[in-house]
């Protein structure tokens, strides 16, 4: 078995309605859902994360920032039922607006949850790090979430170096998130990073989340 992304959705809310929701997907009964989400304050463990078929999400990392008053979350949860009308709901507890994208994959480990670490600077960049964490596991999927402000000057997100799958999700006028992966075979030190085009206050949370390695091959010569 092998680490496959399967798909992502996303959703937001700018209208103080006190939830933000995401697409209608059909997920499969043992996939794991990962979710990055964030809500406009600047108090951790804000966001509260549930979906349509009653899974049990576990908060990997919070991180809220006073510079871009906002609380950046990863979450994840696995599946114990499909669903062909799926959907993840953050309803953060302060009621303020929020935002989340969501990533459905396959392959997990029985405990996926390895290692994380996130970083909120009090000086503006274009380039967004989470700052280091060190895996456990030789072969793990490394996930990335970035938030800005996006009031003027306007800015969008490109992936980091070796990232890759970003997904992105705004809310107009107010604030745009992205979500990137990458998959490592060895056990080590990484930092989640992704570039924006203007220099902005930032927020950057990143995870490892275990997988199952795929099976090795051995090709054997007969020689005759």
């Amino acid at each position: 078995m092998a680490a496959i992304r399967i798909q992502s959705a996303a959703g937001s809310d700018a209208f103080a309605s006190g939830f933000s929701s995401t697409d209608v997907i059909s997920v499969t009964s043992g996939n794991i859902i990962v979710v990055a989400c964030w809500s406009e304050t600047n108090v951790v463990d804000d966001c509260n994360i549930t979906d349509t078929l009653g899974t049990t999400f576990t908060r990997v990392i919070s991180k809220g920032s006073p510079t871009t008053l906002t609380d950046i979350e990863l979450w994840f949860g696995v599946l114990g039922a499909s669903d062909a009308s799926y959907v993840v709901t953050n309803t953060p507890t302060s009621g303020a607006n929020s935002g989340l994208i969501i990533e459905e994959w396959s392959g997990q480990s029985a405990s996926p949850q390895d290692t994380s670490q996130a970083n909120a600077p009090t000086k503006a960049s274009t380039s967004f790090t989470s700052g280091s964490f060190t895996t456990t596991q030789a072969y793990e999927v490394l996930f990335c979430a970035s938030i800005f402000d996006t009031n003027l000057p306007f800015g969008s997100l490109t992936a980091g170096s070796g990232w890759s799958n970003l997904t992105t999700v705004s809310n107009i006028p107010g604030f745009q998130m992205g979500l990137e992966s990458q998959i490592v075979g060895t056990a080590g030190a990484y930092f989640g990073s992704m570039t924006c085009s203007q220099s902005k206050f930032y927020e950057c949370a990143a995870m490892g989340l275990k997988f199952i390695p795929p099976p090795y091959r051995v090709q054997a010569t007969i020689m005759g």
